[in-house]
Order: C-alpha cells, then sequence, then structure tokens
C-alpha cells in the first residue's frame, strides 16, 4: 500500500498513523483487511480530512483492491518458491 501512496505522491509522514496502521494490515493477512474494509475506508477518509485533501470512496477502494490483489500475487510467488525449495 505504502507504494501506492507514493506514486500518486502522497506522504505518510514520521508519526502518522497510516504508517503503523499498513505495518497492521501487513501483519493480519489479505483475509482479515478484506474482512476489515470499511473501518480502512474510514482510516481513508479520516486522514484525507486530517490533510485536507478531497476523498473519493471510489478511488479509496480502488487503492485497497489493488493493494489486497498485489499482495496475493507477492503471496502466491513466496509460496511456489517456498514449494520449489521444498522440492529441490
Amino acid at each position: 500500500m505504502r507504494k501506492i501512496f507514493r506514486r500518486l505522491q502522497i506522504e505518510l509522514p514520521r508519526g502518522c498513523s497510516c504508517n503503523s496502521r499498513v505495518m497492521l494490515l501487513n501483519d493480519i493477512g489479505i483475509d482479515e483487511v478484506e474482512k476489515m474494509r470499511d473501518k480502512i475506508m474510514g482510516w481513508f477518509e479520516d486522514e484525507a480530512n486530517k490533510r485536507a485533501l478531497p476523498y473519493d470512496e471510489k478511488k479509496a477502494n480502488k487503492i485497497l483492491d489493488i493493494s489486497m490483489r498485489r499482495a496475493r500475487k507477492q503471496e502466491l510467488k513466496h509460496k511456489q518458491a517456498n514449494l520449489k525449495k521444498a522440492d529441490g
């Protein structure tokens, strides 16, 4: 998710709750992130309001969808690599 924010030129400054939230989401896994979608959308909206940025729910959902899709892809790569190591 951090990479997507960088591409959108959205800074995650030190001390921002975004950083700890990104770490939390990375730790709990994609399935749990999906269950928390409404809460995460609230985080996006709250942070946009704090920064006086426009909030667009469709775009926020798209960011989360892209992040989850990339995380699943990365997870699959790790599983495949682990299978190759186990076979090798």
